[in-house]
């Protein structure tokens, strides 16, 4: 899960860190791909925000398989 899309999804640092139960300071911390520590936490919390970005990622690798597809046609 990408840092980036976790605080799109949940409208900035300071709300994620509210609904997560850790401060901003933490949040400030994690690298872009969050540990799964901090992937488990928000599972608990917010399913949603787990659930988006397994739809997001199955949409992604999607598409990346049908461009890798059109492409081996030429």
């Amino acid at each position: 899960m990408k840092k980036s899309f976790v605080l799109t999804f949940m409208g900035g640092a300071r709300k994620a860190a509210e609904a997560i139960g850790i401060s901003q300071p933490a949040i400030a911390q994690w690298a872009e791909t969050l540990p799964d520590s901090a992937v488990g936490r928000i599972a608990r919390v917010r399913r949603d925000v787990l659930l988006a970005w397994w739809a997001h990622e199955s949409h992604e690798n999607k598409t990346k398989r049908e461009l890798g597809s059109a492409t081996e046609l030429y």
